[in-house]
């Protein structure tokens, strides 16, 4: 069933969105985000080749987004989502649509719920190509493409011997490190945020280095 739903604001809290396709929409903005003590389920909906005007594109608190699809969700911003809504089964596919995929927390605590079953996840990101930051979640229940998104384990950074180690503290590993650790998380999920050029070169160099030491795998 295809809807169209003009202004995101007017969905209600406490009010489930179900068996819903949006396709094809243009909206202002989608933000979903309801009041303290109320909530808003959006249960298997999808958003396919939907555009956001002006690029606001937000997941709050209280929000439960479960079997929800964004396909070639065209944002020039990013999906941000507080990692302190409920996930479970979302996904998202395009190629920089979204421009960005952005999960935090601003409770400096890892979030997580109770799998669903063994082949569900949080959300699945392996087939979203573009600029990924993921923290404040726990990052074993979300599915990535290896190739393209990175998984820093804190403990890991925490003990390396960096006296020894070839890293600068302000390469773009451990600056990534750093974001895990403000965010009071114990990993997180990062893409290269550049395509090609010197800079790459040299930060997939500083990745080999830190294999080499069993700080990234």
């Amino acid at each position: 069933m295809k809807k169209k739903i003009e202004d995101f604001s007017k969905v209600q809290s406490g009010f489930p969105l179900r068996n819903t396709t949006f396709e094809g929409g243009v909206y202002s903005q989608l933000v979903l985000n309801p009041p303290k003590d109320q909530s808003i389920e959006l249960h298997n909906v999808s958003f396919i080749d939907c555009r956001i005007v002006d690029g606001t594109a937000i997941i709050s608190e209280g929000v439960t987004l479960k079997e929800v699809q964004f396909i070639n969700l065209h944002c020039s911003d990013a999906l941000e989502i507080d990692t302190r809504a409920s996930l479970e089964n979302v996904k998202v596919v395009g190629n920089r649509k979204p421009q960005m995929i952005w999960l935090h927390s601003t409770d400096r605590t890892e979030h997580s719920w109770p799998s669903a079953g063994e082949n569900s996840c949080y959300i699945d990101i392996s087939e979203y190509h573009g600029e990924v930051s993921i923290t404040g979640i726990s990052t074993s229940s979300i599915r990535i493409n290896p190739a393209e998104h990175f998984l820093i384990e804190l403990p890991r950074f925490q003990q390396a011997d960096w006296n020894e180690i070839n890293v600068p503290p302000l390469s773009f590993w451990r600056v990534r490190a750093k974001l895990v650790a403000a965010s009071g998380s114990k990993s997180g999920i990062f893409s290269l945020d550049f395509k090609d050029g010197p800079q790459r070169v040299e930060v997939l160099e500083e990745l080999e280095v830190l294999k080499s030491y069993g700080v990234m795998k």
